[in-house]
This record gives C-alpha cells, sequence and structure tokens, in this order.
C-alpha cells in the first residue's frame, strides 16, 4: 500500500513476483446515525436512520389527539430542517426531539338555532358542538350556563339552563326561556370562558 492506494503483485510458483499492479478497491462510505425522541405528546421517526453524508433525510411526526407538532429541535449537530420536514445528513450524528404542542384552535363547528336570526330566541335549544377541545367543570343538568351568552342577557328576563352534555363533552345543548322580545342575532353572541374548556382558551362565536 502507498498512501491511499493499494498494489497487488503476483507470485509464481518459482517465487517470481510480476510486477506490481494497481488494485481498485471500493471504499465503503461511512454511514451516520440519525436518533429521533419527543417530548411524549406524540410519535417521531427518520428514515433513513443511518445514512452517509449527503444523504436526504425524512422526518415524520405524529401528534396525540389534541396536539400538533411546533417545532424539531436538533439536539445534536447542525442541520436545518425543511418545511417538508427533510434535512441532509452531515458528516457527524444527528439527534433531533419533535416538540408538540396543544392545538388551541378551538372553534364552535356548529351553533345549532332551531329558529331563524332576528327571530325571538325564547323557547329555543341550542347546541354548541366543540373541534379539537371540549367542556369541563360544567354546572350539573337544569342549571344555569348564562354565563356563555351576551351579556345583553343580563338585562331581560332571559335564562339559559344546561340541558344535555355529550359523553365525549364536546357537545352541549341549552335551553333559553323568558322574554319573547330577544332576537337571536343578539342573545347568541356566545362567549365560552376559559376555564369552561380544556384548551384553555377563551371562545367566542356569533352566530
Amino acid at each position: 500500500q502507498d498512501g491511499d492506494a493499494l498494489y497487488i503483485r503476483a507470485q509464481d510458483s518459482a517465487g517470481n513476483l510480476s510486477a506490481r499492479q494497481l488494485a481498485l478497491v471500493a471504499r465503503q462510505a461511512e454511514t451516520y446515525a440519525v436518533t429521533v425522541t419527543t417530548d411524549g405528546n406524540g410519535t417521531a421517526s427518520a428514515n433513513p436512520v443511518k445514512a452517509p453524508a449527503g444523504t436526504e433525510i425524512t422526518l415524520t411526526a405524529t401528534p396525540k389527539s389534541g396536539y400538533k407538532l411546533k417545532e424539531w429541535q436538533v439536539m445534536l449537530s447542525d442541520v436545518t430542517i425543511g418545511a417538508d420536514n427533510k434535512f441532509i445528513m452531515p458528516n457527524s450524528d444527528v439527534e433531533l426531539k419533535a416538540i408538540f404542542e396543544a392545538n388551541l384552535s378551538a372553534t364552535v363547528a356548529d351553533v345549532a338555532i332551531s329558529g331563524t336570526v332576528g327571530e325571538p330566541i325564547a323557547g329555543q335549544d341550542v347546541v354548541i358542538t366543540l373541534v379539537n377541545d371540549e367542556f369541563t367543570s360544567l354546572p350539573k343538568l337544569g342549571e344555569s350556563v348564562e354565563e356563555f351568552f351576551h351579556s345583553d342577557l343580563k338585562n331581560t328576563n332571559l335564562t339559559a339552563k344546561l340541558k344535555s352534555i355529550s359523553a365525549d363533552r364536546k357537545v352541549l345543548t341549552a335551553t333559553v326561556s323568558g322574554s319573547t322580545n330577544t332576537e337571536v342575532n343578539k342573545a347568541m353572541e356566545i362567549v365560552i370562558p376559559a376555564a369552561r374548556l380544556k384548551s384553555g382558551k377563551e371562545l367566542k362565536v356569533t352566530p
């Protein structure tokens, strides 16, 4: 061997050596490892998990229910992760951590009113259906949920009582009764306090 070059010589039965010849040897590229961990609010992986420098690595993150991927934290090495969750393998091992956050973009998907905006609200059932959230710490059935409704209700004879709550605590039904001259469009401005939602984020909705 001469530096990085490898030469071979053949020897016959008489012990004579041939002239040396350069041997072509395939050098195996060194591979590096990708280690992926999470904060516990989902799962994450890399593909491939071992590769030589210059290889494109694809990351996958699956949040648990109610969470979304916030960011990838680079714990070891220096890589830039693109918006497509890919990066190029450097010439060193890489350690990454998937960080998830609670999905606070809960919205009222439906405020179903058995009536028409501009018509009296009294006697109607109001159904509030949540997406990516759930109700917590609610009054008992039959108790007031007037705290959800527009502040102007305090100046009327309207009452709103909890009629039912679904088993998954995502669908609330309230029965409104009292004054016949309060319109749906005014009374149906709903503010659900943060303390009543699992996300801990106040939610406002209008019809």
